[in-house]
């Protein structure tokens, strides 16, 4: 089983030319950042491979002749850094974000919107940024009297707004995408598809801790100021109790401007111990199809470790000594997880 990568930058093909000059590649994806990241590094001794420029496109398939390659990265050229030293040799490192960093995405915005939904403000916000939006859900149907961004950018907006309704927010290419936390769905509300981890199999290591203490909470806690009892209020959210249990309550910070805001924050903050309750990494063959947010079932570790988890990062690297891999950051763990039953 050989691996294979398939790279076009500018519209062309790059492929065989950067067969014999590449050393290694990464593509990284990780839950809740806000954009995936590319790094191809190349043997440059003869500087035989044309710098791409800044704000190219670049895609990124990854595979083996025996099932072929699948895209595992989309976005573009950000930055190019050459490198060397009398001994050593010469490098050019290509990076990419899975966003155009020269538009408008980061530009601050200073604009506020009433009685609206998440999804009609977000969506205003793209489009003064020079995107499109995406709302899973009932995320998309939450509605605030007033909604505001004070000199934050899209991409800083986006991150904040997320976090208080118990999303996840990313930009890929010209849209901005913001998912539920844990729900293991797509922005479209399908499924995220999963991979296994087998030992014996495909797995090649693993370092797991199925079970944490410190991040377990029993209640969320947020507190809001009731202007008709002029008074204020709590607003309390049970966690799911599985692993380490814990009677601690979890305290939002900040003060929250109504009973709607209070209980976003406060579900916020309960997926949040749910997820944090247990979790590691997982390096298997280069598998194209993980992604973040969805399923990896881990087999033949051992008790109380095998069994399923959510993907929170996928990292897949492409080396001439170690071939493809795929290394996933692991969370929420499911089921008996954490649990020796014998």
């Amino acid at each position: 089983m050989r691996a294979l990568f398939q790279i076009n930058v500018g519209g062309s093909d790059v492929s065989n030319a950067f067969n014999q000059v590449l050393e290694s590649l990464t593509v990284s994806d990780k839950e809740g950042t806000t954009s995936d990241t590319a790094s191809i590094t190349l043997d440059d001794a003869n500087a035989q491979i044309a710098m791409p420029g800044i704000g190219d496109p670049m895609t990124i398939l990854l595979g083996f002749d025996t099932t072929g390659v699948s895209l595992v990265f989309d976005g573009t050229v950000d930055t190019i850094r050459s490198a060397g030293t009398r001994g050593g040799g010469r490098t050019m490192v290509i990076s990419a974000k899975g966003f155009d960093p020269k538009g408008k995405a980061k530009e601050p915005l200073e604009f506020h919107k009433d009685d609206a939904s998440l999804e009609d403000f977000m969506s205003e916000a793209a489009g003064k940024a020079g995107m499109s939006m995406k709302v899973a859900g009932g995320l998309g149907s939450i509605k605030r009297p007033y909604w505001s961004a004070g000199t934050e950018s899209f991409i800083h907006l986006g991150q904040r707004i997320a976090r208080e309704v118990g999303g996840n927010f990313k930009i890929r290419g010209k849209t901005g995408i913001i998912t539920e936390k844990n729900a293991g769905m797509s922005v479209s509300g399908l499924a995220l598809g999963g991979v296994t981890a087998l030992w014996g199999d495909n797995l090649i290591e693993w370092d797991i801790s199925p079970a944490f203490a410190r991040p377990r909470f029993q209640q969320a806690r947020a507190r809001f100021y009731d202007k008709d009892k002029a008074k204020w209020v709590e607003k309390l959210i049970e966690i799911p109790g599985q692993g380490a249990s814990s009677p601690a309550t979890h305290t939002h910070r900040q003060t929250r401007a109504d009973e709607d805001e209070a209980k976003n924050s406060a579900t916020d903050n309960s997926k949040s111990s749910e997820k944090e309750r247990g979790g590691g990494s997982v390096t298997i063959v280069g598998n194209p199809a993980a992604q973040p947010g969805g399923g990896c079932i881990v087999a033949g570790a051992r008790p109380g470790v095998d069994g399923s988890y959510k993907i929170e990062s996928v990292e897949h690297t492409l080396t001439r000594s170690d071939g493809y891999k795929t290394k996933l950051e692991l969370k929420h763990p499911e089921g008996d997880v954490g649990t020796d039953s014998r």
